[in-house]
């Protein structure tokens, strides 16, 4: 129940928080309206709109040729996975309209009105996978220092608010709040999906009695498989959960392979028959190459003051913790094997976001290209400062260390959600897409933002009557 109730909670805390951005993610419930009642990906229906035909993702100059499905209807750039996940919202609206409760989707869509479509989509999907990191920090914790010995039997035991803590803290301290729980982007199915692969790996490498391991193995390839269509970054991490499956769970391994490649090859089938090709525009490895800003790009997405990680989240840091030679002796095998890998997968995951032309993830606030990371951060970083902790040391950080750092998690991905900070720094007084360096401005930091819009002193308008400047007063110096 406690975990339900985190579920409801964030649900409706997501949804009733003011900003809601369009980019990437602005096609999708037409694209899901089209899958309800055409059975297509096109929008040839919506093509006489201005809103919809001039959006990028149907015209992407630059970046490759716009986008037909086998019949030559318009279809968006980005992944159509992320739709399928807008289609309950569109029927229950539908439903809704039917009995006189609202405009019907067709109606919001042609008059721009998709905003609450897009919250009514993705505050329960980013919920969804904030619990299951909860649940994935529980597993975790259960085995981290068994000893070696089975981790069912002497890992730590089984408490029922660690999963309802988890979810909150993965929730409400990560982009799952400032960007997967804002609108429908790709990142809140990607996260919820590798979670699930996740929780599954973690129960078959940890569990070796529980029942139907091979059908939890199965479910596990399958989520990992459909990750990748939605995030194509999220392949390393599905590598790094098949590489912990062959050295602690052998047997397990080829049923989530069979789950994953079933589902790739309905996937595969899905893009035939729909798109007229296998692998979409998006998918294709040409989009990355180590390009000049390589390393700056590398740098800036860890630690810059607007698109720092390790700024945005500093919880996370705690994961890197289980590495220490103290906490390495004490672990089990298991424990050793998930984080070496887990935290291989991150390194891999942000080496091949730095080599992303784009690397700054366009307007948006904070580190939106490593959201998935927190899949795998997360519940490392919580497994690092929940449970016995006999030294003094380690209560320190976890009764002193910790809780600051997660506050001021919060605190700043709360704002990003409730102020138009991210919207506002990207755009005024430099488009970020035109000015890319203003990323490592610590006068005017993006990770500040929010706070100079609700903190006293201040003119809600600006000094010069724009209501993206108030207070911008450089930080340091004149």
């Amino acid at each position: 129940m406690a975990t339900l109730a985190a579920w409801v909670f964030l649900t409706a805390f997501y949804f009733v928080a003011p900003i809601v951005p369009n980019g990437d993610q602005y096609l999708v419930p037409p694209t899901a309206h089209s899958l309800v009642y055409e059975r297509n990906l096109g929008l040839e229906e919506f093509a006489d709109l201005e809103h919809i035909s001039t959006h990028y993702g149907l015209n992407l100059d630059g970046v490759g040729a716009p986008l037909e499905d086998r019949w030559g209807h318009p279809v968006n750039y980005f992944p159509w996975l992320t739709a399928v996940f807008e289609v309950p919202v569109i029927v229950a609206v539908d439903a809704a309209s039917a009995i006189g409760i609202t405009s019907n989707t067709r109606e919001l869509i042609e008059d721009d009105r998709m905003l609450r479509l897009q919250s009514l989509g993705a505050a329960p999907l980013a919920a969804a996978a904030a619990v299951v990191l909860g649940l994935c920090s529980q597993l975790l914790l259960r085995f981290a220092r068994s000893g070696g010995a089975s981790p069912s039997r002497n890992g730590e035991p089984w408490r029922w608010w660690v999963v309802p803590f988890g979810s909150l803290v993965a929730g409400l301290a990560t982009p799952i709040w400032s960007t997967a729980s804002r609108s429908m982007w790709h990142h809140g199915p990607a996260v919820l999906l590798t979670g699930v692969g996740l929780a599954a790996t973690l129960i078959v490498v940890g569990w070796p009695e529980v029942r139907h391991r091979a059908w939890i193995g199965g479910i596990g390839g399958a989520a990992m498989a459909l990750a990748y269509w939605a995030r194509p970054t999220t392949l390393v991490m599905s590598a790094a959960l098949l590489l912990l499956l062959f050295f602690a769970a052998r047997e397990v391994l080829a049923r989530t392979l069979l789950g994953g490649v079933v589902t790739t090859a309905v996937v595969l089938g899905i893009n035939l028959l729909l798109l007229g090709e296998l692998i979409p525009p998006y998918f294709r490895g040409g989009r990355v190459s180590l390009h000049s800003d390589f390393a700056e790009a590398f740098a800036a997405n860890l630690v810059s003051p607007a698109r720092g990680l390790f700024v945005f989240s500093p919880f996370l840091v705690l994961a890197l913790l289980h590495l220490l030679p103290g906490r390495w002796r004490e672990s089990s095998r298991e424990m050793r094997l998930t984080t070496s890998l887990t935290l291989g997968a991150v390194a891999a995951m942000m080496l091949a976001t730095a080599a992303f032309p784009h690397w700054w993830g366009g307007s948006s606030y904070g580190p939106r290209l490593l959201t998935e990371s927190v899949v795998f951060l997360t519940p490392l970083a919580l497994a690092a400062v929940i449970g016995r902790q006999a030294k003094a040391s380690r209560r320190f950080v976890s009764w002193g260390v910790a809780p600051v750092l997660i506050a001021w998690s919060v605190a700043v991905h709360g704002l990003g959600s409730w102020t138009d900070a991210g919207g506002c720094w990207t755009t005024y007084p430099e488009a970020i897409d035109e000015s890319p360096e203003r990323i490592w401005d610590w006068n005017d930091p993006l990770v500040l933002m929010g706070f100079r819009m609700v903190l006293p002193p201040s003119d809600p308008t600006g000094p010069d009557g724009n209501p993206c400047n108030p207070q911008r007063t450089p930080l340091v110096g004149g």
